[in-house]
Order: C-alpha cells, then structure tokens, then sequence
C-alpha cells in the first residue's frame, strides 16, 4: 500500500505519484519540507530525489536493491556532510534560490555490478549514520 496523505489536495494524496508528477514537471523543490530548505544542500536533495524515482520504477527489475539504497543514502549524507562543512568554513548559507526547478532536474538511474562493488567499497570505510549509534531524544 502507498504512503498517503489524506488532507492534502487530491494531486498529493499519494505520496509516490505526488514526487513523480513534480519530478515529471521539474517542481522537485515543492517537496522539501520547509523546515529543511535552508538546511539541505540542493546537490544533497538532487541525490535523494534520484534514489526516490529509482525506486518508484514500474519495472521492479529495474529498481535498486536495498543494499544499493543504503549504499547511495550512506553516500547522500556524505554529501549533506560535507556541504555543511564547507558552509561552516565559507560562512555561507543554503539559500531558497539553490532550489531552483532546473538544477533539481533528476534521471532514474540504474548502477552495474561494476558501479556496486566500487561505491561498496568505499562506502564501508566510513561509519554510516553515527547518530544511530547513540540516540538521544528529540
């Protein structure tokens, strides 16, 4: 069963066919929650929105396993990671404007083996979410 929001417009009651209709028309920006805006980097929202429609594939053959899922988030926090780090050393700030429809512009994409077992090996050097390892409330 589909994720559904039932008090929004009936275009966003599915959550999937709400992310494909604004990937389809360029209007990625339209799902980042507000709150997030200014704290997500636009290369970091690119990256997940990839996974998310590569995951929505109609063709389940087509899409990840979830293996290359966690693989490619590990990777997408890296990217969060670093872009707050580079804001810390700049002193800049994630602006609206970086959210502009045509840089969020995101293909599904399909990896090879070849791809998996390089991002595999790097990805397993780095401790992935160590939030996780100790958590605290929010």
């Amino acid at each position: 069963m589909a994720p559904l929001v039932h008090s929004a417009e009936t275009q966003q009651v599915s959550l999937s066919n709400w992310v494909r209709h604004c990937h389809r028309n360029g209007t990625l920006a339209e799902i980042v929650d507000l709150a997030l805006k200014k704290k997500i980097a636009p290369e970091c929202l690119k990256k997940f929105c990839e996974i998310g429609i590569s995951c929505l594939l109609e063709d389940g053959t087509k899409r990840p396993c979830m293996k290359d899922v966690v693989a490619m988030l590990e990777f997408t926090l890296r990217l969060q990671e670093s872009s707050e780090q580079h804001e810390i050393e700049k002193g800049e700030e994630i602006s609206e404007d970086s959210f502009s429809t045509t840089d969020l512009n995101v293909t599904a994409t399909t990896s090879t083996s070849e791809d998996n077992s390089y991002r595999n090996n790097t990805v397993l050097s780095w401790t992935p979410f160590s939030e996780i390892m100790d958590p605290q409330p929010r």
